[in-house]
């Protein structure tokens, strides 16, 4: 705001009418005189340091931490002192910033909480990621026994759910031998009746038994798999993350996507093979797992009990 000058042209304190000898002395004046209220970037003396205080928390022109009145020079220096000093919201569409982490999880418990996990106190971006967390073993203890003594196993592993313990049975890593299609072989000649099977699941009962079924492709590796870097073989039909998965040799991997982890990789042989029996549902799924693990945590669960007793799960 403009300055007031003497008949002499010394500047006058609007605050208390004192004359100085220039403006630098008004400036010091202003800043260390007891009751004077000043914004020096904007020369406007407040009525207060409230008043003062509420024009810096809200002014565009300054970049003030309102948490511990601190100026910063720039609005990126206000953000990276908040990221680092402070506790930011991430929730989509909120901009709250707390003094510390205490603050940051009340707000979170009380107005995410359909996306936040008070334990870990981590929160996530979507209502997928929370309900996947909360599902994870982390939350969910290992009281449920692998499923392999159902056929003459004996692996003695617990889990967090039957889905995670059915997902091990078709991954092969259980001592009883037991894979995917050692899985699918049991389901399909126990659901007689279709209840989580379509009825094209008969061919797969008729590979299985070695009849006139047609045979499933054949793989065969190919010089796109060889990885330079790593000096092996890469399966390209595996999930990449956190890394491919490699072999040493091409018969390796040759024997590996014609194994019965891949054996169904062409939609004729597993897609869609099993199926919600909800009526209202009818969700289909590739995986007797991923079946099991959609009635474990959806809105279909009640139908759980009567898988097990249809399929002796």
């Amino acid at each position: 705001m403009p300055r007031r000058y003497d008949y002499y042209g010394r500047p006058i304190c609007d605050q208390c009418g004192v004359c100085c000898n220039n403006d630098n002395a008004l400036d010091s004046h202003l800043m260390n005189s007891y009751g004077h209220s000043w914004c020096q970037t904007c020369d406007i003396i407040f009525a207060s340091d409230q008043a003062r205080r509420s024009h810096w928390a809200n002014s565009t022109i300054h970049n003030f931490c309102t948490l511990c009145d601190t100026h910063y020079n720039s609005p990126q220096d206000l953000h990276a002192h908040q990221n680092v000093d402070h506790s930011r919201c991430t929730a989509a569409g909120c901009s709250m910033i707390f003094r510390e982490e205490v603050g940051l999880h009340e707000h979170c418990r009380q107005s995410h909480s359909h996306l936040y996990c008070v334990e870990c106190r981590r929160l996530f971006r979507t209502q997928n990621e929370w309900t996947a967390h909360r599902n994870s073993s982390l939350h969910r203890p290992a009281t449920v026994p692998c499923p392999s003594t159902r056929f003459g196993g004996n692996c003695t592993r617990m889990f967090g759910s039957l889905g995670d313990a059915t997902l091990h049975l078709e991954a092969g890593t259980c001592s009883s031998g037991m894979d995917r299609m050692g899985v699918d072989r049991f389901v399909v000649g126990h659901d007689r009746t279709s209840v989580v099977t379509n009825p094209q699941a008969q061919r797969l009962i008729g590979y299985i038994n070695n009849s006139n079924a047609p045979p499933p492709p054949q793989h065969q590796v190919t010089s796109d798999a060889w990885s330079p870097a790593d000096q092996a073989f890469f399966c390209v039909l595996c999930p990449p993350r956190p890394r491919p998965r490699l072999f040493k040799t091409a018969n390796a991997l040759n024997q590996h996507l014609n194994s019965s982890v891949h054996v169904y990789s062409n939609q004729d042989y597993a897609d869609k093979l099993y199926r919600c029996p909800s009526q209202e549902c009818r969700q289909q799924f590739a995986l007797f797992s991923a079946l099991v693990s959609h009635l474990e945590r959806g809105s279909c669960f009640q139908q759980l009990q009567r898988v097990q007793q249809t399929i002796g799960w």
